[in-house]
């Protein structure tokens, strides 16, 4: 939502339950994995102790968590107090974060259940039935970007939805022209849903939207025009991920954020789809850990960030974002 937050903005057009704020914190580090991601001299000679049983090819420990036992329900004994050791550990630094962060909402490790419990790669089935229709989605990218900016989100959905009957349009027909005007912009965006149906011969059951910044502005004026008015009741799913639709909901000026007039725009956009009894709207924060460059200081490193972070756009669509395209 603007240059100094992340945010993915979710607006589902199926019916409206709730609205709900979630907040999702990414530490994209090296040590954000369980095991350090910097080569070591030696593989397992340093830091293991020699009780400690190597397999022979390898060299590494068959313990995960130690010492390996010859017997079972010692081992057993040592692996739980460990496991909950761990977990006490996890759950206390992340309470502590909580209340740092002075957060409202959930982090994704609070759910106990995920959006999609579906292998990335299931057997091989028949193949799909698409006399019903396939849904539809449209990813466009942002100022100055390209039809593969949005290459992993792609990605990810098809991993989680195998059997979804799911169709992408990788938009590419402002990719050599981002400065254009925004009635350029929409047209070019609309002719090229409507060819890319016709040359398929799709019969679209669903239609959803996926955009990044700037692209989020043209997905919105294209569902205005009147040439897309056959497609507004097959609408599913408008994902808006870092969307400039106000500048930044919450930002650090003062003189902005208490302004009657931006408080008013804010509530002419959100309003009418708070109220609208088949429409849920969702927004999601995400807070990066980033480096301290350049990029990071004027925003641009978590506006993009939202897109080429494959830690953060994983747990992302496994913790909610695959059930706005079920």
């Amino acid at each position: 939502m603007g240059s100094h937050l992340t945010s993915a903005e979710t607006f589902t057009l199926d019916s409206l339950k709730a609205v709900e704020v979630v907040n999702l914190s990414v530490s994209c580090t090296a040590t954000c994995l369980p095991f350090s991601s910097v080569p070591k001299e030696t593989p397992a000679r340093a830091g293991f102790s020699s009780k400690q049983t190597l397999f022979p090819i390898t060299h590494q420990p068959l313990g995960s968590f130690g010492v390996v036992s010859t017997h079972s329900s010692t081992l057993d004994e040592e692996v739980s107090e460990r496991m909950f050791s761990v977990f006490s550990s996890f759950y206390q630094a992340k309470e502590k974060f909580k209340k740092e962060l002075k957060i409202e909402g959930f982090l994704y490790s609070d759910l106990t259940v995920l959006a999609s419990d579906i292998p990335y790669f299931p057997p091989e089935e028949e193949e799909e039935n698409l006399e019903d229709g396939i849904h539809l989605v449209v990813c466009v990218h942002g100022l100055d970007g390209n039809s593969a900016d949005l290459r992993l989100v792609k990605t990810f959905i098809e991993l989680g939805l195998p059997g979804g009957k799911l169709d992408f349009l990788m938009s590419e027909k402002n990719q050599m022209d981002t400065f254009a005007d925004f009635d350029t912009m929409t047209d070019r965006l609309l002719d090229e849903i409507i060819q890319h149906i016709q040359l398929y011969n799709l019969s679209i059951s669903r239609i959803s939207f996926i955009g990044h910044s700037l692209g989020n502005i043209i997905i919105r004026s294209v569902l205005t025009r009147p040439r897309f008015r056959y497609y507004l009741n097959k609408l599913h799913t408008f994902l808006s991920l870092s969307g400039p639709h106000l500048g930044t909901l919450y930002n650090n000026s003062t003189l902005v954020s208490t302004g009657p007039v931006y408080a008013e725009m804010i509530n002419n956009l959100l309003g009418p789809l708070v109220e609208a009894k088949d429409c849920t709207l969702i927004r999601h924060n995400v807070f990066h850990a980033l480096p301290n460059t350049a990029n990071t200081l004027i925003g641009r490193a978590a506006h993009i960030a939202v897109l080429d972070s494959e830690l953060f756009l994983e747990k992302f669509f496994l913790v909610a974002g695959l059930n706005y395209f079920k």
